[in-house]
């Protein structure tokens, strides 16, 4: 199944108004132009996504397979950034019941956008 084109632009323009560290809460506490490492990227994902969180991925990938839509999607608009995003959480893709929403999660931290 296909992902819904109206759930893929809500989604990409609450990531374009959004600070890829965390709310607005946290924006005073990140300097200009400080980037996270890979590692902290998944970190910070993983933790959100064991706390309940990623409802907006969770929500855009819902019915998403690869197999049948494509690996990577139509959506992805960098496919270097994605592979990077799926290698980061390679080996532990079962550990997710959305294993999907931790990979567009990572990719759009990572700097991925869609299309």
């Amino acid at each position: 199944m296909a992902i819904d084109k109206d759930k893929l632009r809500d989604f990409a323009g609450k990531k374009e108004t959004m600070n890829l560290r965390g709310d607005e809460e946290d924006m005073d506490e990140v300097e200009v132009g400080e980037e996270m490492t890979e590692d902290e990227i998944v970190a910070e994902v993983e933790a959100e996504y064991e706390a309940g969180g990623l409802e907006d991925e969770i929500e855009l990938t819902e019915g998403y397979d690869p197999e049948v839509d494509g690996n990577p999607a139509e959506w992805v608009a960098d496919e270097a950034i994605w592979e990077r995003a799926k290698k980061a959480v390679e080996g532990k893709m079962d550990k997710y019941d959305t294993p999907w929403a931790v990979v567009v999660a990572i990719y759009s931290r990572m700097g991925g956008s869609f299309k």
